[in-house]
């Protein structure tokens, strides 16, 4: 599995990649897209890639480009890098739980019932600030 996921934070990149390949059950790999940090968090996405080489590859970004550009960008990386049989999106603030991209099965369920699956997406019960009424 590859995971794209833009940042501009090095401590929450760190706590999401060391807790995703603590609990998926195969090999992963992160297109970590370093959004035009401050400098100090530049470096130490350098140290985190040059400490865990085998999970972390950094794409530097001199702009900011956003989620969305960011994680197309993750994903392009990922992608001329090959050899991923799911390729997905993450922010770097996400804890990861047991069993939370093991689910991702969901995709090969969908696919043996004949069903043509894209996209799949993560599930919460606890969100904030998604709407508000308009007066």
């Amino acid at each position: 599995m590859g995971l794209a996921m833009p940042t501009i934070n090095a401590e929450r990149v760190r706590s999401a990649v060391l807790g995703f390949s603590r609990f998926y059950p195969g090999s992963i790999r992160f297109g970590v897209v370093a959004n035009n940090p401050p400098a100090d968090h530049l470096e130490a996405l350098r140290g985190l890639r040059d400490d865990l080489p085998e999970l972390i590859d950094l794409i530097e970004s001199g702009d900011n480009l956003g989620f969305g550009s960011g994680c197309n960008l993750g994903l392009a990386h990922l992608q001329a890098e090959g050899g991923f049989d799911l390729l997905g999106v993450t922010n770097d603030d996400v804890m990861a739980a047991v069993d939370c991209l093991a689910r991702s099965s969901a995709f090969d369920d969908l696919h043996e019932a004949g069903e043509k699956p894209g996209v799949i997406g993560p599930v919460t019960n606890r969100i904030t600030a998604l709407s508000r009424s308009r007066s």
